[in-house]
Formats: structure tokens, sequence, C-alpha cells
């Protein structure tokens, strides 16, 4: 996987995207950071490519959630404790 800045992006848009569809994936960083990710789908159905995305970010969501109750301590409330949870919450906003 090649890997290019948001200014070589800017600067060569056209050869990058040649690039990556040799290497198939690129990343592009910003202030050093991964950005984003460029992925190749010439070869790929576009639908199928799509959905594929966005299982991926809903994953990553899910995961991120996950990793949230875990540091609060909730993920072993139990149903009566969620909803008593949900309920005290929607009561303070009224």
């Amino acid at each position: 996987m090649k890997t290019y800045t948001v200014t070589e992006l800017k600067k060569d848009t056209a050869t990058i995207l040649a690039g990556t569809r040799n290497e198939r994936i690129s990343m592009i960083t910003q202030n050093g950071k991964p950005k984003t990710l460029l992925l190749d789908i010439t070869d790929l159905d576009l639908e199928k490519a799509l959905i594929e995305a966005r299982r991926y970010r809903s994953r990553c969501a899910i995961d991120a959630m996950r990793e949230q109750s875990q540091l609060r301590g909730t993920k072993d409330l139990t149903m009566d404790e969620v909803d008593a949870l949900i309920h005290s919450t929607r009561k303070a906003r009224r």
C-alpha cells in the first residue's frame, strides 16, 4: 500500500489514481495521520463495494460503542437497567 499526503493528492491526483490502480489500495495522510483510503474498484461491482464499505463503517461504530461501554462500566447492564436509564434520561429532557 502506497501512502500519499493530501498535498501530493492535490498536486498530482491523476498519478496517484493510476498508482492506486496498480496497488489496489492507497492511503492519504493529513498532518502525518491517516485520513482516508483510496480503493481501486475498477474490476468490482460498485454496489457491492459500497455495501462492504458501509458494513465496515458500521462495524467500526459498533466496536467504538462497545469500547465506550467497557470504559463506562455499562457493558453488563441488564435490559431492565437499560430501560430504566432510557426512561430517566427521557424524563430529564422534558
